[in-house]
């Protein structure tokens, strides 16, 4: 179950969050968006509306993209992600 809360994010480190996702992510999201990654989360209609869809979204993204993060990395990814483009509270 994935269920940490806010505190989990301020001990997070997101520039370990931003590698993992580079590594992990970028490709998939370039495909989706025709070449620009980012769009994913900057698009008008993004889907991701609270934390907690955040998190719900990156622990199955991790899934398909078959990496085995840890709790921590997880969190990791959840922090940068929310403080580049999210900024939930």
């Amino acid at each position: 179950m994935f269920c940490l809360g806010a505190n989990s994010l301020w001990a997070a480190d997101t520039e370990q969050g931003k590698i993992l996702h580079d590594k992990a992510c970028i490709t998939c999201h370039a495909s989706l968006m025709k070449g620009h990654p980012s769009l994913i989360y900057t698009r008008e209609d993004r889907r991701i509306q609270s934390l907690a869809a955040l998190r719900k979204r990156v622990q199955r993204c991790s899934v398909a993209a078959g990496v085995d993060w840890s709790q921590e990395a997880l969190e990791d990814v959840i922090a940068y992600l929310n403080q580049s483009y999210y900024h939930f509270r």
